[in-house]
């Protein structure tokens, strides 16, 4: 998972990752408090890399983690929306 860009944003970030072998991915927005959790991606995904541009603009100004699970083990990544 590389770092998020802009960060701090106003919403709308990349996410890019790089993956060597097939895999499941799932890629999830997760508020700090965990009462906001949007799904951007869940499916299978062959070797490559990959960037996901997002549009979180409608949530509110706080910190999130980007949490990226594939079969081996998650990795987070902390960004603020300050708008």
């Amino acid at each position: 998972l590389s770092p998020i860009y802009p960060n701090p944003s106003n919403g709308r970030v990349s996410i890019e990752f790089e993956i060597g072998f097939a895999t499941h991915i799932l890629l999830q927005v997760v508020s700090l408090d965990a009462k906001q959790t949007y799904t951007l991606l869940n499916k299978v995904h062959l070797p490559g890399k990959y960037k996901y541009d997002w549009d979180g603009s409608h949530l509110p100004n706080g910190q999130y983690l980007i949490w990226l699970d594939n079969d081996l083990a998650p990795v987070t990544q902390r960004f603020m929306i300050n708008k």
